[in-house]
């Protein structure tokens, strides 16, 4: 049975209710990893979306084709590139979700991926043969994050020789930028040897000792996230290009995709110097912005990303943890336990919206799951779930209980974080609560706007919906969508 080792809480700079990442998270050290299931939607991992599983040959010249391994690559082109796009957004989701913590990053084990992927056949005048393996290929440099307090690592770096390591925590695990970061893609085992010729096998290349110093160099705010950015993809080509002699045809034409796709993206992000601003969503050139301001900008962006990712990653450990304690009370895992567990929690939430809200996080959209069951599939998803409400109820409407309470804080804090945005542009333009209330009332005539009103909206006690959101982005010319980032909001 493998070890568990216990990692630290929340790191001694942060403050309460400011922490990135889950309070307290395992890290498995048997070597085994936690396998997504695809009927289950937990990441958008892809099976073979070129051939499924069997290429049917017409010809012997057709057959002889295929079993060229360039060839074969040729016809996996459009997914090798949508590959390497999820790898360059993985990262810059990191990133983002990294932005200004001061917390020190290092390379954790990968503990998740989808299901192992089948070996593709070829099939030909009736007669199927294997034709190359296929490997579930992370979609990332980066699946697994630890981070620990920055101030704790220095003074580790600078201790005497018996100094102890601080201990770390799984970044964010269990957010959506940890489960991107875990999204796989069924690709011929060429491909993903090309990944590790990128990343190294124990992310250890250049390219991944890269990385790993730009995530901690944006975390310090020593760098910014476009120049990051640059820095990455320049690193990336730099290994390819020292890689691609030493591989075989396979290896060497993922490579050469690599290569194409990532030199048109570097040719991108130079003809384009807000291409991080178009990542997350805020057209500058709807609403050009001087260099404070598209600082401040991100920084607000930032915040409500890694505090959403936060909410995600402790709403889905209390999950997980309950889940099992479920499993521990069975003397076998039975087939659909794990849908019947999340239907069972959904089904347990009172509020309809608490129930959308919850599909959401879970990628987990019940009723189109339950269309798609076979009638095989559906016997026993529903024995599993009459198993369930039997035994375990009680456990299941408690947690049903938490989850809600963690919602509705939630929602509490993102409207106080869009009142603390307000204040923060409205500081930027060095306006006072009655001129900002001035500016929006000139623009808005019948809009409410008192130095009192502008004063609740900031301090959270008036909501700032998506109407009112776009009213003050006007205002201060800004992107609506700065107002609004959330996830558990109406």
């Amino acid at each position: 049975m493998g070890g568990l080792r216990t990692v630290s809480s929340v790191p001694s700079h942060i403050k309460a209710g400011e922490y990135v990442g889950p309070a307290l998270t395992t890290i498995k050290t048997d070597g085994k990893r936690d396998k997504y299931k695809h009927e289950l939607n937990q990441t958008a991992s892809l099976t073979d979306t070129v051939f499924g599983t069997v290429i049917k040959a017409k010809t012997e010249a057709e057959r002889k084709q295929y079993k060229d391994p360039v060839y074969l690559i040729n016809q996996y082109e459009e997914a090798i590139e949508e590959h390497v796009d999820a790898r360059v957004g993985a990262f810059l989701q990191q990133l983002v979700s990294c932005f200004g913590t001061r917390l020190h990053f290092s390379v954790g084990p990968t503990l998740d991926q989808a299901e192992s992927a089948k070996t593709l056949k070829l099939q030909y005048k009736g007669k199927e043969a294997d034709l190359t393996i296929r490997n579930a290929a992370h979609s990332s440099t980066f699946p697994c994050l630890l981070a620990c307090s920055g101030s704790d690592w220095e003074e580790y770096q600078n201790g005497d020789e018996d100094a102890q390591e601080p201990e770390s925590v799984v970044f964010l695990k269990g957010s959506g930028v940890y489960d991107t970061a875990n999204t796989t893609r069924d690709l011929p085992r060429a491909v993903n040897e090309a990944d590790i010729a990128l990343d190294g096998s124990q992310h250890n290349s250049p390219f991944s000792q890269k990385a790993l110093e730009l995530l901690n160099e944006v975390s310090y705010g020593k760098i910014t996230l476009a120049s990051a950015m640059r820095k990455f993809v320049n690193a990336a080509l730099n290994q390819i290009e020292t890689a691609i002699p030493q591989k075989r045809e396979g290896v060497k034409r993922s490579l050469e995709i690599f290569k194409e796709y990532l030199i048109g993206l570097k040719k991108e992000m130079a003809d384009n110097d807000e291409w991080v601003f178009t990542q997350l969503n805020l057209d500058l050139d709807k609403h050009p912005a001087t260099e404070d301001l598209k600082k401040m900008m991100l920084r607000v962006r930032a915040k409500a990303i890694r505090t959403n990712m936060q909410t995600q990653s402790n709403i889905n450990t209390k999950i997980s943890k309950v889940y099992a304690t479920y499993l521990k009370t069975l003397a076998r895992k039975p087939p659909q336990v794990e849908a019947a567990f999340r239907a069972s929690l959904i089904d347990s939430l009172t509020v309809k919206a608490d129930k959308l809200r919850v599909q959401k996080l879970l990628g987990f959209p019940l009723e189109f799951f339950k269309e798609r069951l076979t009638k095989r599939q559906k016997n026993l998803f529903n024995s599993a779930m009459e198993k369930l409400n039997e035994g375990f109820s009680k456990e299941i409407k408690s947690l049903a209980k938490d989850v809600t309470t963690s919602m509705r804080s939630a929602r509490t804090a993102e409207q106080k974080a869009r009142g603390d945005a307000v204040r923060s542009l409205r500081f930027g333009k060095k306006w006072t609560q009655v001129e900002l209330g001035k500016r929006l009332k000139k623009k808005y005539p019948n809009e409410p706007a008192s130095g009192p009103t502008i004063s609740r909206s900031e301090t959270g006690v008036r909501d700032i919906d998506l109407a009112l959101a776009t009213k003050f982005s006007e205002v201060f010319k800004i992107p609506p969508g700065l107002l609004v980032a959330q996830n558990f909001s109406d």
